[in-house]
């Protein structure tokens, strides 16, 4: 569903195992965390750089309700619409 969505570039479905596997892959620049994910940025950063990675890990922390900002949200409108 992500990416289907035009503003997508690439998305890339998690690791059940190590969440920090699709990383290792994409080497990322910044890791950014939503509003409400509850890690320690600095905490998450230091694990990350002792995976050899090294990206600058941020949050967002302004949160703007809208129609389509939450994948749950999504879908739930796609569904109306068939």
């Amino acid at each position: 569903m992500v990416a289907a969505l035009r503003v997508v570039d690439h998305a890339v479905l998690g690791d059940n195992h190590d969440m920090f596997r699709p990383l290792e892959d994409i080497r990322p620049d910044i890791v950014v965390l939503g509003h409400d994910q509850h890690f320690n940025s600095e905490e998450l950063e230091e694990k990350i750089r002792d995976r050899g990675i090294n990206a600058e890990v941020v949050r967002v922390t302004a949160y703007e309700r809208c129609n389509t900002c939450s994948t749950g949200t999504i879908v739930k409108l796609i569904r109306e619409k068939q």
